[in-house]
């Protein structure tokens, strides 16, 4: 999908977001635009409202592309326009299950955004930890018991509607080998539970800088009165209602739009059933393309919105470009690995040139040219050669003995 696609046009917050954002943007791409729109309206209406079939709001949202295209503001749009509104960012890391499990109990709705997403994906990848991976798997559920690990004691905490959005940028030449990669190594579970959840909104057109920006807000960067006071609206309409209760359902506007859902569902079911190997991408995008409607709807009328025929021919579309693409990128030959000696030499030598770092650093560094096994027996060599040593939190230089 590229920038003119009308698409990236839509009525209501989803579309005045996405304009704000590219009229403050030094290189601007309203593909990214748009995926960092959806994010925030979803995350206002998330744990409070689900589409007409109860698909919940709450996104996975990765924008990709190549270096100096444009991917650091919609990051930090996302982070400025969900403050602004008076729900809760977090920022950061969170490569631990015990992060994204505070996240969850945390006074909702919330966001989740990674500026380099990479780190936190291949952890979740993983075979190390598959902790991480299934609390990600909570992205449909409605009601979950979410274990808690922050004391001695494991104890389950209720939650209901355990929703949270998480919004990252990866460069293509990092992101894509890391998804061929888990399709090349037959990790299927990874793929079809998590991964498969993801939007990943793609843009490798190159965006002349924009100097200045539109002044459309008082200042640049600065959400506009208007545009916060619209945020702060939707949030307090639809989380005023009474905590732990099941979501609002906005219903479908007419018989019309229900039907472009069912007809989105057999179109997949037949695709499927041609091609079972499609199963893990297309078997989503009915639920994708209703997430989508339903917040382009709640975007247009708040809590009274009802999904009509334009939102669901618009998030259909929508989610069939984006799930599509990723479906082909992820079939595509993963790059060739170097050699192990070299690949070995490279790992010690950015240690080496870096230290100390902490084990995420090196993990965002290695991404998945090689497996576990693989990186921790280099690791292991190169702590008895007595090239680098264990950190509390990562490897350092060994200090040489005189």
């Amino acid at each position: 999908m590229n920038s003119s696609s009308s698409l990236t046009y839509a009525p209501g917050l989803v579309g005045e977001i996405t304009d704000w954002i590219v009229a403050n943007a030094h290189r601007p791409c309203r593909v990214f635009a748009l995926g960092a729109a959806v994010t925030v309206v979803g995350t206002l209406t998330s744990r409070y409202a689900v589409g007409p079939t109860g698909s919940p709001t709450h996104l996975y949202t990765v924008i990709v592309g190549p270096t100096a295209r444009g991917k650091a503001w919609p990051c930090e749009a996302v982070a400025k326009l969900i403050q602004a509104a008076g729900a809760r960012v977090h920022l950061g890391d969170f490569d631990s299950p015990a992060a994204l499990r505070w996240v969850l109990t945390s006074t909702p709705p919330a966001a989740i955004v990674l500026d380099e997403i990479i780190g936190f994906l291949a952890m979740a990848a993983s075979v190390r930890d598959r902790r991480l991976a299934d609390v990600l798997c909570l992205w449909s559920s409605t009601s979950a018991q979410v274990p808690s690990e922050l004391s001695s004691e494991v104890s389950l905490e209720p939650v209901c509607v355990p929703s949270f959005s998480l919004f990252g940028t990866a460069r293509d030449g990092e992101f894509w080998p890391l998804l061929q990669s888990a399709n090349k190594a037959g990790r299927r579970e990874f793929i079809d539970n998590v991964f498969s959840q993801f939007l990943v909104f793609e843009s490798t057109d190159w965006q002349a800088e924009q100097l200045p920006p539109s002044p459309l807000g008082a200042a640049w960067g600065e959400v506009p009165a208007a545009l916060k006071g619209k945020l702060v609206k939707l949030l307090h309409q639809f989380g005023s209602g009474p905590e732990g209760v099941f979501p609002r359902r906005l219903p479908w506007a007419d018989d019309e739009a229900e039907a472009v859902f069912r007809q989105l569902n057999d179109w997949i079911r037949r695709e499927i059933d041609n091609d079972p190997s499609q199963k893990e991408y297309l078997g989503h995008v009915p639920g994708q393309a209703e997430r989508l409607a339903t917040i382009r709807a709640a975007g247009i009328a708040g809590p009274g919105a009802k999904v009509d025929v334009a939102d669901m021919t618009w998030g259909a579309n929508l989610a069939l470009a984006l799930v599509t693409n990723t479906m082909k990128r992820a079939r595509e030959r993963p790059p060739v690995r170097i050699a192990y000696s070299q690949f070995a030499e490279k790992v010690v030598g950015y240690i080496v040139r870096h230290s100390p770092v902490t084990e995420q650093d090196l993990w965002r560094y290695i991404g998945s040219r090689y497996s576990t096994r693989v990186v921790m027996n280099i690791l292991t060599r190169a702590i008895k050669a007595g090239l680098i040593i264990k950190t509390l939190n990562g490897y350092a230089v060994a200090l040489v003995k005189k």
